[in-house]
């Protein structure tokens, strides 16, 4: 019976579930303690991999691409 309601209790209380769903743009209204969190733990897992220098293999095929 969804989208049925039976009294004025039961449309609060979905219009408070409502407020849980997700934002307009599709993500989901975000935790910001959450977010900086997460953040700082991808930082320290994936810092040491992006700092690291492009292998001369690599460099070099795409240096050759962009010509």
């Amino acid at each position: 019976m969804m989208g049925i309601f039976l009294n004025n209790e039961e449309q609060n209380s979905s219009a408070e579930q409502s407020a849980l769903k997700p934002c307009a743009l599709g993500k989901p209204a975000g935790d910001p303690a959450f977010d900086g969190w997460l953040t700082h733990h991808l930082a320290q897992l994936y810092d040491p991999v992006v700092h690291e220098p492009i292998p001369a293999d690599l460099l070099r095929l795409l240096e050759e691409r962009l010509k």
